[in-house]
């Protein structure tokens, strides 16, 4: 009995208080977030989850994640669909306190969303409940919006529609096209997890409801959409150019 007492002993001085973080993402924006989050000793990342290399095309700012993952030790799990059995099971088994997706375009299912007991947050380029959907920066630069937002809030089954944690607002300027705005966002982003995820530890994290009756929602965009229709005034043509630049498929016309 002395004996397994001593090993028990031993295990317990292992353990930490640390948070225990899985991330899904793909992007530039979820490296930038990993890179945040590991500067924090109260954290730990103890996997990410990302697209298989062959489906990277499929992806609008799709970032290698080997090399971050392998400089900070971290597992990465290269899926192609998050809401498969054996990526649910992993996840599950990895017990992770909680889930930051970022930069994923497929729906996370609610066998996800359930297992980490302080939730899953996300990361939305706009000023929830507005411009809910796909695209925001990009419908952002279209549509000539001066200003523009930043959500951190807690993931539902239904997209864009969990509680707030927190916001942030930026200027647009004639000069910005969507990778001036990304950076902007990001760095907002980078700033909310780094206040806010102290907090979600602790427990003691903001949740505001977001209202219902002010959801606006951004439609998908497809390649063809960047066509340019010459009846458009200068400024429009000129928002649609700058929004759809590298490394997005672009303006185009014949």
């Amino acid at each position: 009995m002395g004996n397994y007492l001593n090993i028990f002993a031993f295990f317990g001085m292992l353990k930490t208080d640390k948070m225990r973080i899985a991330v899904i993402g793909c992007t530039e924006s979820t490296k930038r977030f990993v890179e945040e989050i590991v500067k924090n000793p109260g954290l730990e990342i103890i996997g990410i989850f990302t697209l298989k290399d062959e489906d990277s095309s499929k992806k609008s700012r799709f970032t290698p994640l080997d090399g971050l993952a392998k400089s900070n030790n971290i597992n990465l799990y290269k899926v192609d669909k998050i809401n498969g059995p054996k990526t649910v099971a992993l996840i599950k088994g990895m017990n992770p306190d909680l889930i930051l997706e970022s930069g994923w375009s497929q729906i996370i299912p609610k066998e996800i969303l359930r297992i980490p007991k302080k939730g899953c947050i996300g990361i939305h380029n706009s000023y929830l409940p507005k411009n809910q959907g796909a695209a925001s920066i990009n419908w952002a630069i279209i549509k000539g919006e001066k200003k523009w937002g930043v959500t951190l809030f807690y993931l539902e089954e239904k997209i864009d529609d969990g509680d707030i944690i927190d916001q942030r607002e930026y200027n647009i300027d004639d000069k910005d096209d969507v990778n001036t705005l990304f950076d902007k966002a990001d760095a907002l982003a980078a700033e909310m997890l780094r206040k806010n995820l102290p907090l979600i530890k602790e427990g003691k994290a903001p949740r505001k409801k977001q209202n219902k009756e002010e959801a606006t929602y951004m439609p998908k965009r497809k390649p063809e959409d960047g066509r340019i229709d010459w009846g458009k005034t200068n400024i429009e043509i000129y928002n649609l150019v700058r929004a759809l630049t590298k490394p997005y498929p672009g303006a185009f016309t014949f």
